[in-house]
């Protein structure tokens, strides 16, 4: 299956995709939550890698406040670079530019706010019960995602290997056209899950 780019960016600018039919109409939001969700693990498995750039990402995930004084302000620049931005070795060591940014500058201004739990195995999305309350620096949104960040199982057989990790991260998103890719693909298989226990799935 490929959801195409297309249909994602209509929705998400509020036009109809007639050329596509919806069996739902929250069809694209879970199609986009999807994407972003497997994004988001594997940035989570990156970060366990034990380099430089997991080291990076290790210290975003830890302390993801903003120099501005948000709570979430330097996740919110690595999840909103293009690959052209402060973060663009780290990204396009993880992904292809077609594939960035994770999160568009509505999204990361509009609607998402992101919290870190070093506490549980999964995340969540979560409403905001009353959006049109200021959230701080101005701002207002309507979901807070959690994304979860434990302590990484020591690398072994009966957890997680680096080989799984690595694999895991390799796998690609969408094609070069930016359709999110799901199960059989040219020999290849694509989940939008972690194939392990051991990596945490995200919020979606």
């Amino acid at each position: 299956m490929k959801i195409s780019k297309s249909f994602i960016e209509n929705w998400q600018q509020g036009k109809g995709e007639k050329k596509e039919k919806l069996s739902h109409p929250s069809e694209p939001f879970i199609y986009q939550l999807m994407k972003q969700g497997k994004q988001l693990s594997q940035l989570v498995a990156r970060s366990w890698m034990g380099d430089e750039i997991a080291l990076q990402l290790k210290n975003i995930l830890i302390d993801p406040r903003g120099d501005d004084g948000s709570a979430d302000g330097k996740l919110k620049q690595l999840l909103g670079d293009d690959g052209t931005g402060e973060f663009r070795e780290l990204l396009l060591s993880i992904f292809h530019d077609y594939e960035l940014p994770i999160f568009n500058e509505y999204e990361l201004t509009k609607v998402y706010s992101f919290s870190i739990s070093w506490e549980t195995w999964e995340g969540s999305l979560d409403d905001i019960k009353q959006p049109w309350i200021d959230q701080g620096q101005g701002k207002n949104f309507y979901f807070n995602i959690v994304i979860p960040y434990p302590p990484r199982p020591e690398l072994g057989e009966s957890t997680i290997t680096l080989g799984q990790l690595e694999d895991w991260v390799a796998q690609d998103v969408t094609d070069e056209q930016g359709n999110l890719l799901i199960g059989e693909h040219d020999g290849k298989t694509y989940t939008v899950f972690p194939p392990y226990p051991y990596i945490p799935p995200t919020s979606c």
